[in-house]
This record gives structure tokens, C-alpha cells and sequence, in this order.
């Protein structure tokens, strides 16, 4: 995986605004948490543990408090049998990825290099994350900060392509096609640039096997960027690609929500200002979206994606 000063720049500055929350006594875990704990020389391994299902891909991260003291952590991945499925270590911060396989518990260690023979001691931050599956031909509009980095999950039985679209911010970020090994992220394809405005890159699949691939949009190994923020455009699409099924939508007034396409249907609620929503179909020309609570008028929401590309679903 790249490492660079740059990065570890980045990293401490996330870790000082990053908000901790305690798990249960008994170490349990859930998607979205993040914790703080400690590694000593008595205790150099923490366990914990969270329920998965099958076809989930996870990201742990563990990010010493002072890197300049707890060099060199490390994360484990073990199945409810306790057979370690993955694991990854790095000098400052360490990031696993791995898919889930069957469902059920699992347990994360976090620990150093060496264990018991280790040096690394201090407080870390751990968080628990589900990478987000992309869809084919499905746009997501995103954001992110210097700080951190999105991922996003790919699985493809053809070659495929990342179409991506800078549109408001303050840094450029980079985006980048990963092969998981080991638990790590090893860089395929990338498209980086002082100034990326927008661009493609594909991935060929030889075997036609279901291949599951990352995703990520970060800030350049070399940057020394904080305190800054870009909105993007991004979407996974194959070689021969599938109609898109649905959109992402928010509202940018209060708006009712309608029983059908019209203002003649009976109102079944309202879609408060700011609210994102998913839209599923349209009707024939698009001035109304359809979502799974009802219809709303298409001029009083943003969307993310061509409209005309959902199906019609009411004439």
C-alpha cells in the first residue's frame, strides 16, 4: 500500500476531529462504529467482535493516537471459529479489507507488529465500516474531505469502466481501481491530477469470474491538503450496460408527497427540505419521479443521474 508523509499528515489530523464512541462491555461492534482503546506491553492484543452477513465487504482501520509512539499496528480478521481470514499491518495507520464469506459472528484483533516481541504501545482509534456496493450504470453524487477517503465496492464479471466528475471543492482527489491481497489494497488503475476535473478509467475481467475489486477516491499520496473538501460525480458501468433502476434524489424545498404523478392525487406526506431520497421510476416525460412512499415533482429536487434513464412506471 503507498505510504508517504502526506498521508501521515492526514491521518493525525482525521484522528483529532474524529469522534470516538464506546462498544458494549462485552466488545461488541457494529457498522459506523468508531472506538477508542489502547495497546500496553501487558496488553498487546484487543479483541472485539460484530455480526456479519455473507457478501459483506468490511474495511477495520486502526490509527494510532501518536503515531510517533505506536509504530507499526496491525488488525486481524477471524472467522466465528477463531481461523484468522485476513490481516494487515503498516508503519502509522492500517486499513483490512475483506469480503465476508459466511454469516455470522467474527472477531477483530487489533495489535502490533511482533506482538508480544513488539514496542508499540499508545491509544488507537478503530472503526468498523461496510464498503458500499456500486451498482451498474447507477451514478452516486459524493463528497469527501482531505482527510479521509471513500470506498466503494465493485464486483464485475466483464470489463468496466469508473467514470468520475469533480464539481465543487477545494482539492482534487484521486481515484483508484484496488485488487484486495492479503487483506490490503494493492493500486491497478489510477487517475490523479493537480487539476482532475474529470475522467475514466477501465479494468479488464479475463476470467468472467465475479470479481470483487475497491474503489477509492482520496486525497494524492503526495498532497499535503487539510481542511479541505470535494464534491464529485461518480458510476461504475459495464461494457454492456444495464438500464438504470434507480437515482439518488434530495429535495430542495419542503414538498409533498403524492399518491401518483399529479397534483390531483391525494397527498400521503411530505419530503422536508434537504431530505435524500432514492427515486425508482418516472413517468413519461420525467416531470415526476416516482420513490417507494409515493411521487414528487422532478424541478423541486436535485437529482444524481439521468432521470430519463429510469423506467416508467405511470404514464
Amino acid at each position: 500500500m503507498k505510504k508517504s508523509i502526506g498521508f501521515l499528515f492526514a491521518v493525525l489530523i482525521w484522528i483529532a476531529v474524529m469522534p470516538a464512541v464506546a462498544q458494549d462491555d462485552d466488545g461488541k461492534l457494529s457498522y459506523g462504529d468508531v472506538i477508542q482503546d489502547e495497546i500496553t506491553n501487558r496488553n498487546f492484543e484487543k479483541e472485539y467482535h460484530f455480526e456479519a452477513s455473507a457478501g459483506d465487504v468490511v474495511r477495520i482501520a486502526v490509527d494510532p493516537e501518536d503515531s510517533d509512539e505506536f509504530r507499526n499496528p496491525g488488525v486481524l480478521l477471524l472467522n466465528a471459529d477463531y481461523d484468522v481470514i485476513a490481516e494487515a499491518f503498516d508503519s502509522y495507520g492500517v486499513s483490512l479489507f475483506d469480503e465476508i464469506v459466511e454469516a455470522g459472528l467474527h472477531y477483530i484483533l487489533a495489535t502490533r507488529s511482533g506482538g508480544r516481541s513488539g514496542d508499540g504501545v499508545g491509544q488507537f482509534y478503530l472503526s468498523l465500516n461496510r464498503v458500499p456496493l456500486m451498482r451498474d450504470g447507477q451514478e452516486l453524487c459524493e463528497s469527501t474531505t482531505s482527510e479521509s477517503a471513500n470506498y466503494y465496492a465493485v464486483k464485475a464479471s466483464d470489463d468496466f469502466d469508473i467514470s468520475y466528475r469533480f464539481t465543487a471543492g477545494s482539492f482534487r482527489p484521486e481515484v483508484s481501481i484496488n485488487r484486495i491481497g492479503g487483506g490490503e489494497l494493492t493500486s491497478v488503475s489510477l487517475l490523479s491530477g493537480s487539476g482532475l476535473e474529470r475522467g475514466s478509467i477501465g479494468h479488464g475481467v479475463t476470467d468472467g469470474s465475479n470479481t470483487l475489486l475497491i474503489v477509492s477516491v482520496d486525497q494524492r499520496s503526495w498532497d499535503w491538503s487539510s481542511n479541505k473538501t470535494a464534491d464529485y460525480r461518480i458510476k461504475f458501468s459495464s461494457v454492456e450496460p444495464v438500464a438504470t433502476s434507480e437515482i439518488q434524489i434530495s429535495s430542495v424545498s419542503n414538498m409533498n408527497v403524492r399518491g401518483g404523478p399529479g397534483t390531483q392525487f391525494e397527498i400521503l406526506g411530505t419530503l422536508p427540505r434537504g431530505t435524500d431520497a432514492v427515486a425508482v421510476g418516472r413517468n413519461n416525460d420525467g416531470s415526476w419521479l416516482e420513490m417507494e412512499t409515493g411521487w414528487v415533482f422532478a424541478d423541486l429536487v436535485e437529482t444524481c443521474g439521468d432521470i430519463l434513464q429510469l423506467p416508467v412506471t405511470s404514464e
